[in-house]
């Protein structure tokens, strides 16, 4: 019998952390949305193809792979597939 509470407990906090964890995944996606729109919304258009040096991603590289990252990091978080 205690077994068999263990094991239900055990369960059943796993999906509670597992909705938790969810949750701050979506709650630290919709803060990095929220940032990177502000500084998207600042940076002159003009300066976006701006590299400090040859060996650097330009404003816009750098934003194309942060965007890949996030979508990376959210469809392995929630287990589907990352859009393209």
């Amino acid at each position: 019998m205690k077994k068999n509470i263990f094991i239900l407990i055990l369960l059943t906090s796993t999906t509670l952390f597992s909705q938790a964890s969810i949750n701050n995944y979506l709650i630290d996606w919709e803060r990095s949305k929220n940032h990177s729109l502000a500084i998207l919304t600042k940076m002159p258009e003009d300066k976006f193809n701006v590299k400090a040096s040859p060996d650097v991603r330009s404003f816009s590289e750098e934003f194309k792979h942060i965007v890949g990252s996030t979508y990376y990091m959210m469809s392995t978080a929630l287990t589907i597939e990352a859009p393209k």
